[in-house]
């Protein structure tokens, strides 16, 4: 990833707002809500679909946001001294 400064908290907040798109999906089901669009009865199994999606997103961008963690991570091992290099003053 090249831009890590933008792509962290963009990930983050689709994290939070497929969380909460999530949340009120499963609300839903389990609170026995009904949707009316324009005379049309929402079905409830439109709400388990958009739950696992919602779920699919958030692991994704997770998978993502570690992802960048590790590339971190390897930059700094890198930048620092060479692993061959003696550390101690024997």
């Amino acid at each position: 990833m090249k831009n890590n400064n933008i792509e962290k908290p963009f990930l983050v907040v689709v994290m939070l707002i497929f969380t909460v798109i999530g949340a009120l999906h499963f609300a839903r089901l389990s609170l026995g809500w009904d949707v009316l669009l324009d005379n049309w009865n929402v079905p409830t199994l439109l709400s388990g679909f958009i739950i696992l999606v919602s779920v699919f997103i958030i692991y994704w961008a997770w998978i993502i946001l570690n992802q960048q963690k590790d590339e971190e991570g390897d930059k700094e091992k890198s930048l620092g001294e060479p692993e061959g290099e003696n550390k101690s003053f024997n």
